[in-house]
């Protein structure tokens, strides 16, 4: 009786690792196509995945960051505009779309809206040579 017992849970404890292990797999591939522009257009377009207002807020948060550092717009501009501009891009552009989309949120950003108007700030070289003496 004892031995039956040890060999269920052995089978159960194998049965366990096994899916944890597939199921792992399965996650880190889905993981891995959800970062690039494949698999980021994907989930904009199906509207009934819960995950698809992550790309609204990944969107938003790096324009929120580099907004007037790299390209300029209009406060007015929406969210719903900026993602659509990526989304557009995207779309138009299928030859990129194994790119990490880190990358080519950036490139439709800075090919819908102009540089900043006031550059950013670079130090001159020659003024910090100069400035330890």
């Amino acid at each position: 009786m004892k031995k039956r017992k040890i060999v269920k849970v052995f089978v159960m404890l194998f049965f366990i690792t096994c899916l944890f292990s597939y199921a792992y797999q399965i996650g880190k591939e889905y993981v891995e196509h959800f970062w690039t522009g494949n698999g980021f257009i994907e989930v904009m377009r199906d509207k009934s995945d819960p995950m698809s207002m992550i790309p609204l807020g990944y969107i938003v948060g790096i324009d929120n960051a580099l907004n007037e550092i790299l390209w300029e717009h209009s406060y007015k501009v929406t969210p719903g505009q900026l993602v659509d501009v990526v989304k557009n891009y995207l779309e138009k552009n299928p030859g990129v779309r194994h790119k990490d989309i880190f990358t080519l949120v950036i490139e439709a950003f800075k090919e819908e809206f102009p540089e900043p108007k006031v550059p950013l700030m670079v130090p001159n070289p020659e003024l910090m040579k100069n400035s330890g003496k």
